[in-house]
């Protein structure tokens, strides 16, 4: 019996302790407490705050866009075409024709033809003749190294809506 009465003791003691204790407890703190520690109010606050942030993400839609870039390119070598073969062949053509058409002004004179070695003499000599006066046909499309830059600004008229 004695167990029982200090197990009554001692629950009549923690009754009355935590209602004192309550009472020191005024209403607008339990309010601010239960909303501080409430989790659902701290999940829309959250919430709250991302919708802002995508909000003021949205606004950057309107802003002009700018941007630059910048490349440098080095190639193993020149990009070049070389046409010699094509000159090589028209000078070749060239001396021939010009051979010929000396032949003919000496046939048209004389009424003889020029020689096999007369031929191969004016042959070699309009050959140098032409091969100073044609410049060589070779071009460089590209050089080596070149560099290039761009730089653009876009801006929205129209975004919907």
């Amino acid at each position: 019996m004695k167990k029982i009465l200090s197990i009554l003791c001692s629950m009549l003691f923690l009754i009355t302790g935590s209602l004192v204790l309550a009472q020191n407890i005024t209403i607008e703190d339990a309010v601010e407490t239960a909303l501080h520690n409430n989790d659902k109010i701290k999940q829309y606050e959250a919430r709250l705050k991302q919708k802002k942030y995508e909000y003021d993400k949205s606004l950057g839609n309107f802003l002009p866009a700018v941007d630059f870039s910048w490349r440098y390119t080095h190639l193993n070598n020149k990009l070049e075409i070389d046409l010699n073969p094509i000159r090589e062949a028209i000078i070749q053509l060239q001396s021939g024709n010009q051979v010929e058409f000396a032949n003919i002004y000496n046939m048209l004179q004389n009424q003889t033809p020029l020689p096999d070695a007369q031929k191969a003499a004016l042959f070699a000599q309009f050959q140098t003749g032409l091969n100073q006066l044609i410049p060589p046909f070779v071009e460089t499309l590209k050089k080596q190294d070149y560099k290039t830059a761009g730089f653009s600004g876009i801006q929205p008229i129209f975004l919907g809506g």
